[in-house]
Order: structure tokens, then C-alpha cells, then sequence
């Protein structure tokens, strides 16, 4: 069971996504809503388009046929039109043939006809009668002269009188001359709007969604279907760039809206007529852009909605991946303090115990030193250098080398209390580097050193002097033959941080956890009590020391000390 619960709980290790991943899940996410978004809006877009642009295609041939048709219509209006008017003067011809014209006939003859003027005129082209006294068209003979020379038989001809324009028609007098009638232009008008297009344009423009039609050329509007198409501006029909009857699109602003006007080519039977353009309400691409808009915007919450949730996933697995650091950082600082407090534990029960054995040896000792010099006063003042004095000798020297270890013993039992004051670290680093630059040039141990200027602390410089030592000794023992030695001093608002790093053979992995224990040593004559007494050191100054090592890759020491100042 506890196993199952280990794999499962690595497998769940395993497939953890971090806050990256999310924030990239959503960037994608985002990409695909505004990618997909655009297209809607494009696709759309042109749909709208291509309906409008349907629309006006198929009214523009429904215009193209009406204008065919109203040209064809005003062409009949206009011959049949022109023929009566040639018939109803040629009644002057048959009444002429009974009775003697006179002004007074041809004045009631014009006004019954709905003539402007009637005039006759003989065969030398003097005007005998007219049913207006005033001159009534000018440049007459231009009109008279072919039908007097018998060159044609009827002619017609468009001229002004008194600002009015006029359509002449002059037909051969039987009794010699030339008959000639003239109609005002708005009648003849007023006759072809029976087969106006532009009333039928009109009723077409009534739907929503046209806003005018409009046909013209390049100086003028042909035919409208509003009045306030006047406003329109004018194009160039000759700078249009229509090629093959192709129509164009583009965007205006009339009547301070926005429109589509859609153009094209009048062209009846190979003849060009203008342009017509067709005005379309822009309402359907306004529909369309808010329908957008609102599925951009359901889109856009459903995107919030998601990088909500992913913002708050991202934000929990930090503060999970914060928690988990912390909690190992308290994990290992507590496995540390526990292992301080146990090694201060036994530091404390061997010091004891080291203060019991000293004060028991140390008396019989005592008694031993005593009773041999005696014997070296009385029995032995005549005994030679090479005889038992020797042996004498041996015994006083061991006693002072047991004696000093018991010192030793005492001392770490029993610390002095620091001496502590404000003091430069690297003054004690330079000191401690002195005492050995000269003495490891047969090892060829080249000391490398890095420090910040002046840094001080309220420290014991004794006890931090014998750390260092210690340290340095060991580091030294390590490099057989050639290396190096680096020396650091880092300092920041709260610590002191001293690394010391050889390049010697390093410390088995299974000794790392043991080298600061009482009596612990490698070395053949060592006593196990250097750096047990650094660690004890370090400790009453409120620091810690840690070790990184290995076979064939060095060791590196490194202290860490509180950053203290007198006037804090």
C-alpha cells in the first residue's frame, strides 16, 4: 500500500505543469479565438459584400434593359411625333388649294395645333403670313433653303427665340414657298416622359436598402431619382478606368452617411450614355460588424474565464513550488540545527567526560612527575647522559605531552568565553595566508585570495584565527603535490561568508558527515579535536560552517558568520 502511494504520488511529480506552460497554453488559446475571430469577420464580410454586389449586378441589367427600352420608346415617340407634326401642317397645303390664306387663319390654325408659330413662306423665300409678328426663328434660311431647292422634302431644325428653345419643321408649299411650324422643346418633353426611365428608376429606388440611382455623364446628371443628387460630385468619364463594361465599388459619405455606391458603363448598341451609379445603404455591414462584435465579445469572456482559471492555477503551483522550497529550506535548516544540537550534545557529554578523566589522571600524574625528579636528585646524581638518565628523561617528556593533551581536554571541556569586539576579517585571512605563503613553496600550493575592502564584525580574531588555521592545515595536508588554494570573503547586509577551496584528494562521501566529530581523523598522527573545536567555535559566534567535497574534485569549506556591528 505505502509503495502504490510513492509511485502514485511520483507519477502526480511527473506531469505537474508550471505557470510557463499555462501562460503558453494561453497565449495559444488567445491566438486561436483572435485567429478564428478574424476569419468569422472576413468571411462574413465578404459574404455581405458579394450580396450587395449580386444585388446591384442583377439591377444594374434591369436598369441596362429599361434604358434600352425607354431609348427605344422615345425613338418611336420621336418619329411618330414628327410625322404628325409634318401631317398637321401639311393641312395649310389642302386648304390652300380652296381658299386664300391669311394671317388671321394661320394664327388660329397655329393655337388649335398647339403650334409656337406657324409662317409661310414663297417660292424666293419672303415670309407672306406668320401666326407671330415678331421674329420667331433664327437663322430661318438655314432651315428654308434645302426644301426651296427641292434637296429635301421635309427639314427639321432646332433654334431660339426669346430664350425658348424651339424645334422647326419645314415642309414644300404646293403653290411654291415653304410651310414652316415650330413646337417649344418642353412639349415635346412633357411627350417623352410618357416613356420616362426615370420614373421607373424611381419606384425601383423605394427599396430600404438602395439610397439613389443615378445616371450621368461627364459634365452632368443624366437622370436622378433624388434632388439632393446634386451634391453628388462628378467623374471624369474619360479618367474612369472602366475596362471592358466592368463595374467598380467603393466606399462614400452622402448626406453624412456612410454608402456603397456601386458604378458601371451605360452602353446601348455600342454606344456609351454615361455611367450609372447606384448608391446602397451600408447598414448590412454595420449588422454584420456587431454581430461580430458580440461573438468576439462571448469569445473574449469565455477566453477571461479560461485565463482566469489558468492565472489562478499558475499562481497556486508557485505558491506550491514556494511552499515546497520553503519547506525543504525549514527542513534542512532544522536537520542542521538538529544535527548542531546533537553534536553540542555529545561535544558536551564528551567534554564532561574528558574533565572527569583529566582531574583523575592528572592527580597520579602529578605524583608520577614528583617521585621522578626526586628519584633524578637522590639516587641518580652520579648516573651518565647514556644511562638511566635517559630513561629519565623519556618519562618527563611523555608526562609533559600527556599533560598537554589533558589541557586540550580541559580547554574544550571548559571554553574560554569569547573575547568578542568589532574587528577587520580580512586582517585575520592576511595574517593566517603569511604564516603559510612561504612555508608551501616545496608543495608548489599557490594561494589565491578575494576579498572585499575592509570588512569588520564583532568577532573573538583569536578563535577565528584558530578556525582558519585549522582549515588551512587540513587543506594543506590534502594537496600532495602542487595546487591551489582559494580564499574568499563575501559580506552582505545580514552575513560574512568565508570559503576556503583546495584542489587536494577531497573527503570520501562516507566521511562528510563525521569530520567534525571529537577524536575523528584520517591523518596517522592527528588527535580528531581540530575541527571539532572549529565547529565549536563557529557555533558560539552564532554562525555555521558547511562542507562540499569529493574524491579528486577538492574541498570547500565555508563559514558563515552574522554580520554584526558595535553600534548596532
Amino acid at each position: 500500500m505505502n509503495n502504490n502511494f510513492k509511485t502514485s504520488n511520483q507519477f502526480n511529480l511527473k506531469i505537474k505543469v508550471n505557470s510557463q506552460t499555462l501562460i503558453t497554453v494561453f497565449i495559444i488559446l488567445f491566438l486561436i479565438f483572435g485567429t478564428s475571430s478574424y476569419i468569422d469577420y472576413r468571411a462574413r464580410k465578404t459574404s455581405v459584400i458579394n450580396s450587395m454586389k449580386h444585388f446591384s449586378e442583377v439591377l444594374s441589367k434591369t436598369i441596362q434593359k429599361s434604358i434600352r427600352t425607354y431609348l427605344s420608346a422615345r425613338k418611336v415617340v420621336e418619329f411618330y411625333l414628327e410625322k404628325q407634326n409634318y401631317t398637321v401642317l401639311s393641312m395649310i397645303n389642302n386648304y390652300e388649294k380652296h381658299d386664300k390664306l391669311n394671317a388671321e387663319y394661320i394664327s388660329t390654325f397655329a393655337k388649335n395645333n398647339h403650334f409656337y408659330h406657324i409662317s409661310i413662306f414663297d417660292s424666293v423665300g419672303i415670309r407672306q403670313y406668320c401666326s407671330l409678328q415678331e421674329n420667331t426663328v433664327n437663322n430661318i434660311n438655314n432651315l428654308i433653303h434645302p426644301v426651296l431647292m427641292g434637296k429635301v422634302k421635309t427639314n427639321s431644325f432646332v433654334s431660339f427665340n426669346n430664350k425658348i428653345k424651339l424645334i422647326c419643321f419645314a415642309i414644300p408649299r404646293k403653290k411654291g414657298g415653304v410651310i414652316v411650324g415650330s413646337i417649344p422643346e418642353q412639349r415635346i418633353n412633357a411627350i417623352r416622359n410618357v416613356a420616362n426611365v426615370e420614373t421607373y428608376l424611381k419606384s425601383i429606388a423605394t427599396d430600404s436598402l438602395i439610397q439613389y440611382i443615378a445616371i450621368q455623364d461627364s459634365t452632368k446628371l443624366i437622370i436622378n431619382t433624388q434632388n439632393s443628387l446634386l451634391a453628388l460630385d462628378y467623374y471624369q468619364i474619360d479618367k474612369m478606368n472602366f475596362k471592358n463594361d466592368q463595374s467598380q465599388w467603393r466606399s462614400i459619405t452622402y448626406n453624412n452617411n456612410k454608402l456603397f455606391e456601386y458604378l458601371f458603363p451605360v452602353s446601348i448598341d455600342r454606344k456609351n450614355y454615361g455611367i450609372c451609379r447606384i448608391g446602397l445603404d451600408y447598414r448590412p455591414i454595420y449588422i454584420m460588424h456587431k454581430e461580430v462584435l458580440y461573438i468576439t465579445l462571448i469569445r473574449l469572456s469565455i477566453l477571461l474565464i479560461i485565463g482566469f482559471f489558468l492565472f489562478s492555477y499558475s499562481i497556486s503551483i508557485q505558491n506550491y513550488s514556494l511552499l515546497e522550497k520553503e519547506k525543504e529550506k525549514i527542513t534542512k535548516e532544522i536537520i542542521h540545527l538538529q544535527n548542531n544540537v546533537r553534536q553540542k550534545e555529545k561535544m558536551s557529554a564528551i567534554g564532561q567526560l574528558a574533565a572527569g578523566i583529566a582531574h583523575e589522571i592528572r592527580n597520579p600524574l602529578n605524583a608520577i612527575s614528583m617521585t621522578t625528579q626526586r628519584i633524578e636528585k637522590e639516587y641518580l646524581v652520579n648516573v651518565t647522559e647514556n644511562g638511566h638518565k635517559k630513561l629519565i628523561n623519556i618519562i618527563r617528556n611523555e608526562i609533559e605531552r600527556i599533560n598537554n593533551s589533558i589541557q586540550q581536554f580541559l580547554q574544550f571541556s571548559r571554553p574560554l568565553p569569547l573575547q568578542k569586539y568589532e574587528f577587520r576579517i580580512d586582517k585575520i585571512i592576511d595574517k593566517v595566508l603569511q604564516l603559510y605563503k612561504n612555508g608551501t613553496h616545496s608543495k608548489r600550493i599557490n594561494f589565491i585570495w578575494n576579498h572585499q575592502n575592509e570588512i569588520t564584525s564583532v568577532i573573538d580574531p583569536w578563535k577565528i584565527e584558530d578556525c582558519l588555521i585549522n582549515i588551512i592545515d587540513n587543506a594543506i595536508a590534502s594537496i600532495k603535490t602542487k595546487g591551489e588554494i582559494n580564499v574568499n570573503l563575501n559580506q552582505n547586509s545580514k552575513t560574512i561568508i568565508i570559503s576556503i577551496k583546495d584542489t587536494g584528494i577531497g573527503i570520501p562521501k562516507a566521511n562528510l558527515s563525521k569530520i567534525f566529530n571529537l577524536y575523528f581523523t584520517t591523518k596517522p598522527n592527528g588527535n580528531g579535536l581540530g575541527l571539532a573545536h572549529v565547529h565549536q567555535i563557529i557555533s558560539e559566534h552564532g554562525g555555521k560552517i558547511e562542507v562540499k567535497s569529493g574524491k579528486q574534485i577538492g574541498t570547500e569549506f565555508i563559514i558563515i558568520l552574522p554580520n554584526i556591528k558595535e553600534n548596532q
